[in-house]
């Protein structure tokens, strides 16, 4: 189940993300770590994520010492393909309206 759920949010990620947004592609686990371009900032993303209704985990929790980094962990194992593909398309609108914004 978690392969067929983390299959579909690499594809919906392929087809939704601007250029320049890069994510792993696990081969187990339940989590995508994913890197904005630039020095875009993950805790300014996720403001803008909450306003299209879909969230993430930002990366800054994940680092000792730095903050406003462009890192972010997506979670694929508690939803099913429809709700990660609409997840994906507004994390998507999200992006492209911060990065209108800088």
């Amino acid at each position: 189940v978690y392969g067929n759920q983390c299959r579909a949010m690499v594809d919906a990620i392929e087809r939704e993300f601007p250029d320049g947004v890069s994510c792993t592609k696990p081969e187990g686990g339940m989590f995508l770590w994913g890197r904005l371009p630039g020095d875009m900032s993950s805790l300014s993303l996720f403001d803008r994520a909450v306003e299209e209704k879909v969230v993430f985990v930002p990366g800054d929790p994940f680092y000792t010492g730095k903050t406003g980094v462009g890192t972010f962990r997506l979670n694929f194992s508690c939803v099913d393909e429809p709700v990660i593909n609409d997840g994906i398309t507004r994390l998507a609108h999200a992006i492209r309206s911060l990065q209108e914004d800088q």
